[in-house]
């Protein structure tokens, strides 16, 4: 089972990464790829930090999620009863006017009357944040993509949603 930037857009996480485990089979491989925006927060400028935060906040205010969670993905995933748990983490350098920024650039420019409504950044900010995303002389980190994967044991383990056995039946 393999679920890629998904889980951040739904309101319980935590819920689905259960379900999940319980659809894998006995020796069945579980990976969870998620964004999580922590690194953001260590830019030298505040506007970009504010930019990245009300574009990701309002992204996600549907499901009343933010985009500041999946650094606890391992744990959530460790409680499953998983063996050979693990995980990584990649943090892009975002450079302006390179293709990360336009990205965020593109996405800004759907999100913008949404973000500026909410109050979360206003319109003068906003402008400059598009302008500093366009300036080769920017540089910052951008939203860390966290990998945490496990397989389901061959033998002895029972679902933990239903209580029936994942062993096949004795012959």
């Amino acid at each position: 089972v393999h679920v890629r930037w998904l889980l951040h857009h739904l309101p319980h996480p935590e819920r689905v990464i259960a379900r999940l485990v319980s659809a894998l089979r006995p020796g069945g491989w579980l990976l969870l790829e998620e964004v999580d925006f922590f690194p953001v927060l260590t830019s030298t400028s505040q506007l970009y930090i504010n930019f990245m935060v009300a574009l990701t906040g309002t992204i996600v205010a549907a499901s009343g999620r933010d985009c500041f969670w999946a650094r606890a993905l391992p744990g959530l995933v460790a409680e499953q009863g998983l063996a050979e748990v693990g995980g990584e983490a990649d943090i892009p350098v975002l450079q302006g006017g390179a293709p990360l920024a336009a990205f965020f650039q593109l996405s800004g420019e759907q999100m913008r009357d949404k973000v500026i409504a909410s109050g979360a950044l206003g319109a003068e900010d906003w402008n400059a944040a598009m302008a500093l995303l366009e300036d080769p002389k920017f540089w910052a980190f951008a939203g860390a993509g966290i990998a945490v994967w496990g397989r389901r044991p061959h033998s002895g383990v029972r679902s933990q949603e239903s209580g029936v056995s994942l062993l096949p039946p004795a012959p």
